[in-house]
């Protein structure tokens, strides 16, 4: 009797082991699934936009896009590609699509230092006006590809006749204005930078070379 007893505990116990096992790989391949499911989602939220192959400094190329959505944000990453090679000529990030990207748009591509390349240009766009930037990509000839440069600032005019940029920035306190003159080889010359202050009023001057200050004005406060 008692080795009957014996045996039905041990199968027992042999059960109630099978059953915590099962119960286990349950959650576990539950927990799997989520994950699955949980990342599935997030490739959902990405989408790949790619443009038509174009002509751009002699090389043929194209965009291609990646919008990527989150609960917070939106990411955009806009790439221009080699089409042959497929090789990465410009690589940027933007958070601040006001108006979208136009792969088309004549304005994304201007000779700003003067050297016959066309350089690339995009808006990001902030709160405010004041916080808005025109992001400078220059055109590297022996690289192949686009650069991000420091001219960048809040707006930006072009004059091919003095081979002059004109950038501009401005605050609640000041508003500044950088001529930067080109030799024919795209390099800076010198820049003038002309701050006008609101509050007291005055102004100031520096002229730049080889990245030092070579002149310096201050205008007298202005009296009313």
């Amino acid at each position: 009797m008692r080795q009957i007893q014996c045996i039905l505990i041990v199968l027992l116990l042999l059960l109630s082991c099978q059953n915590k096992v099962k119960k286990e790989q349950v959650k576990k391949s539950i927990k799997d699934t989520a994950i699955i499911s949980e990342n599935s989602l997030e490739k959902h939220r990405t989408t790949i936009i790619r443009s038509k192959p174009f002509l751009i400094n002699g090389i043929e190329c194209y965009w291609e896009q990646t919008d990527t959505l989150s609960d917070e944000s939106t990411m955009d990453l806009i790439k221009l590609k080699d089409f042959k090679t497929n090789k990465i000529l410009v690589n940027h990030t933007e958070c601040c699509l006001k108006y979208g990207f136009d792969f088309y748009a004549p304005d994304n591509f201007r000779d700003v230092n003067f050297d016959g390349f066309k350089d690339f240009l995009i808006i990001s766009y902030g709160s405010s006006a004041m916080f808005e930037i025109t992001n400078i990509y220059l055109f590297d000839n022996k690289a192949k590809r686009f650069v991000y440069s420091d001219l960048s600032d809040n707006g930006i005019e072009t004059d091919s006749i003095e081979r002059k940029l004109v950038t501009t920035s401005f605050d609640k306190d000041f508003e500044r204005t950088k001529n930067h003159y080109f030799d024919k080889f795209g390099k800076i010359k010198y820049s003038e930078i002309i701050t006008e202050y609101s509050n007291p009023e005055y102004k100031t001057y520096e002229k730049i070379l080889n990245g030092k200050v070579v002149a310096k004005k201050v205008d007298s406060v202005k009296i009313k």
